[in-house]
């Protein structure tokens, strides 16, 4: 399940909506939106995320956490042709094994990423 797939999903589930209603009232197949929570489809157009947001009356916070979540689930991921060695070696390695990192390494790695610190400073810093 991606991040969009996994905020769709439990907003549809929190609002007591089945798949074939959500589906009719955005105009989409109930196949595509399952589709969509189970991380099988890429992310949906600008178009229906602002959909799903007004169906379920996000604010505007909430609206913006459905587009990052969108943003961060890509199923298909191009690396830069400049991109380092490594980059390439631990994409491929995470690919074959994506369970190689426990939770808290993976939430570690990802303030990592967002802080764009190195991990000492990181810790030192908690």
């Amino acid at each position: 399940m991606t991040p969009f797939g996994e905020y769709c999903r439990y907003k549809r589930i929190q609002n007591c909506v089945s798949l074939k209603a959500q589906a009719a009232a955005l105009s989409v197949s109930p196949s595509y939106l399952s589709s969509l929570e189970l991380g099988k489809k890429n992310k949906p157009s600008k178009n229906l995320i602002h959909k799903i947001g007004n169906f379920y009356s996000l604010n505007l916070n909430e609206l913006h956490e459905l587009e990052q979540a969108a943003r961060d689930s890509l199923t298909t991921v191009k690396i830069p042709e400049n991109s380092k060695i490594q980059v390439y070696r631990l994409i491929n390695r995470i690919t074959k094994n994506p369970e190689i990192f426990s939770r808290s390494e993976l939430d570690l790695i990802e303030v990592m990423i967002n802080n764009k610190k190195p991990l000492k400073e990181n810790i030192i810093s908690t």
